[in-house]
């Protein structure tokens, strides 16, 4: 037998999706470098040693999840320096939409990050003058309804798919498969 008979048949719907979100990322990559202010000629050699000296050429040819981590990261990254050369609520609405993404691809993963750029939001608002706190709500409440609405956005895959597999739309499938080898 051959191992093209062991393998699933959505094998090879995966391993093209990772090479077309392999090629998405080189140009994503050399964007977040510009939006950074650096000339082209940094931008482009930084782009080609992120992209030859990761492990991406590997991971784009395996049919495993480890690409689309990597792509919304770089997503994120992408839309994160973006959102520092010119503030909107449309890319803090992709921004959280990516993180929300992240979730559904790893929940483990994503629920830490997206955690933490909570946690960072709400400490970045509070202003410190003379030993006293004060919180910019001004800020904070132009960010909360395109966060909320990116957020719900983002994790409408990880919900539906775990509502599709388990039944519960808040326990994930990999929740089953640790408890039924436990």
């Amino acid at each position: 037998a051959s191992s093209f008979d062991d393998s699933p048949i959505e094998s090879a719907a995966v391993i093209f999706t990772n090479e077309m979100l392999f090629a998405l990322i080189t140009p994503m990559v050399y964007s977040l470098f510009r939006n950074l202010s650096l000339d082209r000629r940094t931008s482009l050699v930084g782009t080609i040693l992120v992209i030859t000296c990761s492990t991406y050429l590997f991971w784009s040819a395996s049919a495993k999840d480890h690409l689309l981590v990597a792509f919304l990261l770089t997503c994120i990254f992408w839309t994160y320096s973006s959102i520092l050369v010119r503030e909107s609520d449309l890319k803090w609405f992709a921004l959280l939409t990516f993180f929300g993404f992240i979730c559904w691809a790893r929940p483990e993963y994503g629920f830490v990050l997206l955690t933490g750029l909570i946690i960072c939001q709400v400490l970045l608002s509070i202003n410190i003058q003379n030993h006293k706190f004060f919180i910019n709500f001004k800020k904070f409440k132009t960010l909360l309804i395109p966060g909320i609405l990116g957020i719900i956005l983002g994790l409408t895959p990880f919900f539906f798919n775990n509502y599709v597999v388990t039944g519960n739309p808040f326990i994930p499938p990999q929740y089953l498969y640790v408890t039924s080898r436990g």
